[in-house]
C-alpha cells in the first residue's frame, strides 16, 4: 500500500491554485475536470484561462465549482506568440496558458480541460515547494516536440525530455514577460527544430530546455506517481483507495485524454465515472444512456461510411 506523509504546515504558505484552459466548446470535458478536481480538492483555488470569448455557459458553472475566469483582454495578448513563432494561423489560443506564469498564484498547476484529476494535488504542491525545481512535468514524448532530425541534438545539448504541455507545475516569476518575448524571437530563429503541428507544445519545451531553469518529471519528486498519466496506457481503478494505478502499481495523478475526441474517447467507463460525480442516480443513469447512444450512433455512421467506400470500384 502506498502511503502519503502528512503535509507539513507552512507558517506563510504561498498562494497556490490551478489554471485550466477552457471555453463553452470544451464544456463536457471541463465538467469531467471540474467534478474530479472538486472531489479530491474541494477548496483549492481554480482559475479559468478563457480559450476565447465564448464562456457564457462556462461562467454559469462558476458558483457550482467555485472558480473565476481571467479577463479576455488579459490573456489574448499571448495569441501573438502563435503568429510570431508557428505561423499556422490556427489554435493561437493554446498559447494563452502562458498567462498562468503571470497570474495571481505564486505556485500553480496548469491543466488542459480533457483531464480527470485522480488524487489530492496538495502532495504535489508540497513536493514542488520543497524542491529546487522551477518546472515539473508529468508526461513525455519528444517526437511530439522537435523534428525527427533535431531530436538527438536537443537531447545532447539541452537534455530535453520532450514533455507534454497539457499539464505542468511551476511558479510565478520563473520567467518575465520580457524574457518570454525574447525567447519567442529565439524560437523563430530555431523554427526548423520545432514540430509545427504540435502548436504550443514545442515552444513551451524550447523555453524550458534552453533557459537556465531546473525541470523534472513529477516522479522525481514523488516516486510513487506514474510516469505517464495518459488515457491510452494500461491502468486500473483501486476502489478500496479510490485511486488509479498503472501496470507497475504507481498512482496516476490524473488521466489525460490527449489526442482523443469526445464522445469516442478511449476508456469511456473512466470518463463517465468522473463526469457523473455528484449527480443523482436518475441524472447519472440518463447521462450514461445518452452518452452511449451518441457513441454508438457515431460509430455506426463511421462503419457505414467505411463500408460505402469499400464498395466503390477501384479506378
Amino acid at each position: 500500500m502506498i502511503s502519503h506523509p502528512e503535509p507539513t504546515r507552512e507558517i506563510n504558505p504561498p498562494r497556490r491554485g490551478v489554471y485550466c484552459l477552457a471555453n463553452d466548446q470544451a464544456l463536457e470535458w471541463f465538467q469531467v475536470f471540474a467534478r474530479s478536481l472538486r472531489h479530491f480538492n474541494p477548496a483549492l483555488p481554480l482559475t479559468i484561462i478563457p480559450y476565447n470569448g465564448e464562456v457564457t455557459r462556462l461562467r454559469q458553472l462558476a458558483p457550482q465549482f467555485n472558480f473565476d475566469i481571467l479577463p479576455e483582454a488579459e490573456v489574448s495578448r499571448f495569441d501573438a506568440l502563435e503568429t510570431r513563432i508557428m505561423k499556422l494561423g490556427s489554435h493561437a489560443a493554446m498559447f494563452r496558458k502562458w498567462a498562468g506564469f503571470f497570474g495571481p498564484y505564486e505556485e500553480f498547476m496548469f491543466f488542459d480541460a480533457d483531464i480527470a484529476i485522480t488524487l489530492p494535488l496538495e502532495i504535489i504542491f508540497n513536493a514542488f515547494a520543497g524542491s529546487d525545481y522551477d518546472f515539473v512535468y508529468f508526461d513525455t514524448d519528444i517526437t511530439k516536440v522537435y523534428r525527427p532530425e533535431c531530436i538527438a541534438e536537443m537531447q545532447s545539448i539541452y537534455h530535453s525530455p520532450g514533455f507534454n504541455a497539457g499539464a505542468f507545475v511551476s511558479r510565478k516569476g520563473v520567467i518575465t514577460e520580457t524574457e518570454l518575448w525574447q525567447m519567442a524571437d529565439r524560437a523563430v530563429a530555431d523554427y526548423h527544430r520545432l514540430k509545427p503541428d504540435q502548436v504550443d507544445q514545442p515552444f513551451l519545451n524550447y523555453v524550458f530546455d534552453t533557459l537556465p531553469r531546473r525541470i523534472a518529471h513529477v516522479n522525481t519528486l514523488r516516486p510513487e506517481l506514474a510516469l505517464k498519466p495518459w488515457a491510452r496506457v494500461p491502468f486500473h481503478y483501486d476502489a478500496r483507495r479510490d485511486r488509479m494505478l498503472d501496470a507497475d502499481g504507481r498512482e496516476l495523478p490524473f488521466i489525460h485524454w490527449a489526442g482523443c475526441h469526445h464522445p469516442t474517447m478511449v476508456r469511456p467507463e473512466i470518463y463517465l465515472k468522473y463526469r457523473t460525480l455528484g449527480l443523482g442516480l436518475a441524472e447519472r443513469t440518463g447521462y450514461r444512456l445518452d452518452f452511449y447512444r451518441r457513441r454508438y450512433n457515431r460509430q455506426f455512421r463511421s462503419r457505414v461510411k467505411q463500408a460505402m467506400r469499400n464498395l466503390k470500384p477501384e479506378t
